[in-house]
């Protein structure tokens, strides 16, 4: 467990640097005169986002695992925040915990994992649990299916969820893609 976290506060701070670096580059541009209750007031006033943001290191992630589980469901949860224009931005990824259940059609998050990890990332690291991944593996469905979006909804309203992120891969024996 303990060399899990250290792997996950390198990967960490490497993604944060390169964000840090980047976003000095531009923060002239960034920032408006709002404060940041301001800031969280406009962004959610916005309008889903056309697009998402994820570094290439964590969709190679998505996908290595998606490959893992070619016949069945796999996934895990996304981790980053929310741009004021309410663009997602996707720094970090896990997969599925140990006791993760992976069916043809039906994937449940170990949720022990779910809590031990996204705890650290939320709590010592600051970043928000946007939502969630998942394989249709060669299902061929690129889209949420009626019990995903069920159950989103359902979770959204029974939390007070106002926004969530869901992506979803397909594979074949070989290659994954993966639509958000």
């Amino acid at each position: 467990m303990k060399k899990i976290i250290n792997e996950m506060s390198r990967k960490f701070n490497r993604v944060h640097k390169r964000l840090i670096d980047k976003l000095n580059r531009v923060k002239p541009a960034l920032t408006p005169n709002f404060t940041p209750i301001q800031h969280a007031q406009y962004a959610q006033k916005t309008v889903p986002a056309s697009k998402v943001l994820i570094y290439k290191s964590e969709l190679e992630y998505i996908s290595r695992c998606i490959l893992d589980y070619t016949n069945i469901e796999t996934g895990g949860q996304l981790f980053g925040y929310w741009t004021s224009d309410g663009v997602p931005v996707v720094l970090y990824v896990i997969g599925p915990g140990p006791h993760a259940n992976h069916q043809g059609a039906f994937f449940n998050q170990d949720v022990n994992y779910l809590e031990m990890v996204g705890g650290i990332l939320t709590k010592d690291f600051g970043l928000q649990h946007m939502g969630e991944w998942h394989s249709h593996h060669q299902l061929g469905l690129a889209r949420p299916s009626g019990h995903d979006s069920a159950t989103i909804y359902n979770n959204m309203v029974r939390h007070n969820i106002e926004r969530f992120l869901l992506c979803i891969g397909n594979c074949t024996n070989t290659t994954s893609t993966v639509n958000a």
